[in-house]
């Protein structure tokens, strides 16, 4: 604490009286010089001595204030009030200051996969000797959201722009006393900085302000897996003999039109997805096939085929291919026809070969992934691989009726 004497000699000044050691205002207003108000900006007094003719009052105040009414001396010898000659304060200078602090505490990707939600935990703590009202808020991104305070829900929750500090209505702020908020964030990239304002005000219009920026890539880092499966079969009708025109002449050939379907595994959205066959023309060479302008969300698929007739109608009916001969799992084709092999002809280890591979990029954490697929796929429980491209489709007698046919 520090002290304070004023002396009154032509009434109380309209200026107010500066404590020079201080910087501190005191302001004394009366209708005479016998009673009088008092003010304090940027402080609180504790105590004020009034003296006047040959004695003193003193005035106790706790806790401490920021003014006071209807201060006056003692009575003079007379019996009569006295005029005030000086005036003396006890007070402590306002020490007005916040402090506020931010940890990320969680990261999510969104319901729709096209963004993600960070959650921190906002601690705002009146650091200095004075009450702090009127706190407000702002932050560096637009998309955050006061949802709790000191663990209670708020509805409607508290919108936070960049631009100008957001009030938090019915918060004050004692003396060493904090509030606790959760605020959660938007934002379309994961473990992206950003930073909170904190400000609050004395009764005496007093501002103060702190801020504290949060580092999810340290505090909450958001991880992707990204992933990318293909699965390549043939569905009904994928296999089937067709007329096909030659310099020979006409010929009954064995076409076939695979089903191709890309799956997201990620948590991220998948973007630059291509697809490559050398066994089918659209899709065969250096580059394979681009769709263009796809995304790929997590946990959604994209069939091929339905998406070249959306997007690429010109490319409709071009992922089916002539085969030259059947092939093994192992890609090499079959020998000729004896009863020593008659096995490797049997419709369930014998198929139409061709792979597939899908190349992507996860859309945030660039990170390339690829899978590949065959027209084979190996039966775990029965140890052998099973033809998804069958040379028929039928089985044992169906098989037989239809070859007598």
């Amino acid at each position: 604490m520090v002290g304070f004497k004023i002396d009154i000699e032509n009434g109380f000044s309209y200026d107010g009286y500066e404590d020079p050691a201080t910087g501190v205002v005191f302001k004394l207003t009366g209708g005479s010089n016998k009673t009088f108000d008092w003010s304090i900006h940027e402080g609180l007094v504790h105590e004020v001595a009034v003296a006047g003719g040959s004695s003193t009052h003193v005035f106790n105040y706790s806790p401490p204030v920021e003014k006071g009414e209807g201060l006056y001396a003692p009575d003079n010898k007379g019996g009569n009030r006295a005029g005030v000659s000086h005036v003396a304060f006890c007070y402590d200078p306002v020490k007005a200051k916040i402090e506020v602090s931010k940890v990320c505490t969680a990261q999510d990707i969104t319901e729709t996969y096209d963004g993600f939600i960070a959650t921190n935990t906002v601690v705002v703590t009146n650091a200095g000797n004075v009450t702090l009202g009127d706190i407000a808020l702002k932050e560096t991104l637009d998309n955050c959201k006061v949802t709790k305070i000191n663990g209670d829900p708020i509805n409607p929750k508290i919108a936070l722009t960049k631009g100008e500090f957001v009030p938090v209505d019915n918060l004050d702020l004692n003396k060493d006393e904090s509030a606790t908020l959760i605020v959660r964030c938007r934002t379309d990239e994961p473990n992206l900085k950003n930073t909170i304002y904190a400000r609050g005000e004395t009764s005496l219009g007093t501002k103060v302000s702190d801020s504290a920026e949060s580092d999810p890539y340290s505090q909450c880092k958001f991880v992707h897996k990204t992933r990318v499966k293909v699965e390549k079969t043939c569905v009904e009708n994928s296999v089937h003999l067709q007329s096909l025109s030659t310099d020979l002449g006409d010929l009954l050939a064995v076409r076939v039109c695979p089903s191709i379907v890309i799956y997201n595994k990620s948590t991220e959205p998948l973007k630059y997805i291509r697809v490559h066959d050398e066994s089918i023309d659209l899709l065969a060479g250096e580059g394979g096939y681009t769709l263009d302008n796809a995304i790929l969300y997590p946990g959604k698929e994209i069939n091929l085929s339905e998406w070249i007739n959306s997007y690429d109608p010109d490319s409709k009916g071009k992922l089916c291919y002539y085969p030259d001969v059947p092939r093994g799992h192992d890609r090499n084709s079959l020998h000729p026809l004896n009863e020593a092999l008659q096995d490797f002809y049997d419709p369930n280890s014998t198929a139409f070969f061709n792979q597939v591979r899908v190349e992507a990029k996860g859309k945030w954490s660039k990170t390339p992934v690829e899978d590949s697929d065959s027209t084979y796929s190996w039966d775990e429980i029965n140890n052998e691989w099973v033809a998804e491209c069958p040379l028929c489709t039928c089985q044992g007698e169906e098989c037989d009726a239809q070859a007598t046919e």
